[in-house]
């Protein structure tokens, strides 16, 4: 009977394992971001109620999404952009249902750090920080082959050494208080190869080493990092964004799919991941996140899946082929990539 009973245990302890695998699996299926992430309470209506939120590349995208969900939780939100007429647009837009009006501080990243840092002192100088959001980016479209490498400096400028820019600007407000938390918008670029986006990609790989390390830095010092990498967002219908080509700045509309996500969904996991100070995060649909985990666990795998769909993916970004993201076009091309193998 005791070697019946201990069977009878032993296989219900293998049934709970393999249970609880499997609801992994299903959630891992139906995620929108990584499973760390998502196993973070959503935010309570007030959730930023009376903090000091300063954000960095509000007058349009996500910066902009990330503005009216913190002004509707009661945040009291700076506003900073190249574009100060833009930023008035979303400060109005803020005040509905707004418990404090949204200030505007204009703020070119790519300013010399002496201009940034009185920019800062205004922003930083006057109370405890509670959040700075740095939402502040330039995407591309170009081969390695045909991109002008002022362009990549460009890219470069704006996604990292902006960012560089702001924090050691803004750093020794927050130290001398031990108080507050960068908000880094990335991207999956960093994690997951994106073909046609090599000078993007580099930058935003660039940004989450620099964080990452500043992270390190300031452990138990009151100032946290959290570093957020979004996948493709859908942009807004009939709006065109500008992105760097080959030579330069153009303006071009960016394709849409279904794994493209809505900026509401994007911005309110960001808030969700800064509010529970989550250290590092993917936010993305699959194919995408399911590359990322593969990258993540199997990366001689992920290089070749890669491999085989970049060129299709390149395609893809320049206009040939339609979205570079959704997962017929994705299938396509590994399939079409094997035969020539």
């Amino acid at each position: 009977m005791d070697a019946l009973a201990s069977m009878s245990t032993g296989l219900l302890i293998v049934y709970l394992i393999c249970a609880y695998h499997l609801w992994k699996l299903i959630r891992l299926a139906r995620a929108n971001a990584d499973l760390h992430l998502l196993s973070k309470k959503q935010l309570a209506p007030q959730a930023f109620n009376d903090q000091a939120v300063w954000i960095i590349g509000a007058s349009q995208g996500l910066g902009r999404e990330l503005a009216l969900q913190l002004s509707r939780s009661g945040a009291r939100v700076v506003l900073s952009a190249r574009n100060e007429g833009k930023l008035q647009e979303v400060a109005e837009l803020c005040r509905e249902g707004a418990k404090h009006p949204a200030a505007v501080v204009p703020l070119d990243v790519t300013w010399p750090q002496d201009r940034i840092q009185g920019v800062a002192e205004r922003v930083c100088g006057r109370g405890p920080m509670d959040f700075i959001f740095y939402a502040t980016g330039a995407s591309q479209r170009a081969r390695v082959e045909s991109a002008d490498p002022s362009t990549a400096q460009q890219i470069m400028d704006i996604n990292t050494l902006g960012a560089m820019r702001v924090a050691s600007a803004a750093l020794p407000h927050m130290l001398q208080r031990a108080h507050g938390r960068f908000v880094i918008v990335s991207s999956m670029a960093a994690v997951v190869p994106a073909p046609g986006q090599s000078a993007y990609s580099a930058a935003k790989s660039g940004l989450n080493a620099y964080f990452e390390t500043l992270a390190t830095e300031l452990s138990g010092r009151g100032v946290g990092v959290t570093i957020c990498c979004p996948g493709p967002i859908a942009g807004q219908p009939g709006v065109d964004r500008a992105i760097y080509g080959p030579q330069g700045l153009v303006t071009a509309s960016w394709p849409r799919s279904s794994s493209h996500m809505k900026p509401q969904a994007v911005a309110e996991l960001i808030l969700r991941a800064a509010h529970h100070k989550v250290s590092l995060c993917w936010i993305a649909k699959h194919p995408v996140l399911l590359i990322a985990y593969i990258n993540q666990y199997w990366p001689t795998l992920g290089r070749v899946i890669m491999q085989r769909i970049g060129p299709g993916r390149v395609e893809s970004m320049e206009g040939k082929t339609g979205s570079g993201y959704d997962w017929m076009g994705f299938l396509r091309r590994a399939t079409r990539a094997s035969k020539t193998c």
